[in-house]
């Protein structure tokens, strides 16, 4: 499993069955607000941007993002927010894109599954079809 040790400042992976961290990347010098994970990659989200990593422990890419309060993840699909605003952006594109949402609803939580963006207001889901323009 994909553990942030604040100890050291260092993502590792846990090998629970062993009980021992199998990979230990560089310590991250950057203030770190949350992380997502899967499988393969693990994606940390800091005050200057977000890092992607591999199973190794390899840096792979980093994102300069500026005011992200939160993002989730799936198939080559970011969304971030932004105080109570949304973006979408493809891993390969530079531009994020607006996703616009009624002006009335309070984001407390979301994730991206495929295509489809649950938002949660702290009493209701709602599903929005998320589609990117090229």
């Amino acid at each position: 499993i994909w553990i942030f040790n604040t100890d050291n400042l260092q993502l590792e992976i846990y090998n629970f069955q062993n009980s021992t961290t199998e990979i230990a990347t560089q310590p991250i010098d950057d203030s770190v607000k949350m992380f997502f994970n899967n499988y393969n990659f693990c994606w940390i989200l800091t005050e200057k941007g977000l890092l992607q990593y591999n199973v190794y422990g390899s840096l792979l890419n980093s994102y300069a993002l500026e005011n992200v309060d939160d993002f989730t993840y799936s198939n080559n699909t970011f969304v971030f927010r932004k105080g109570q605003e949304l973006f979408a952006q493809q891993t390969a594109a530079d531009k994020s894109q607006l996703i616009v949402l009624p002006n009335e609803l309070v984001i407390k939580d979301f994730s991206l599954t495929n295509e489809t963006l649950y938002i949660y207001d702290g009493k209701n889901i709602y599903t929005y079809s998320l589609t990117l323009k090229n």
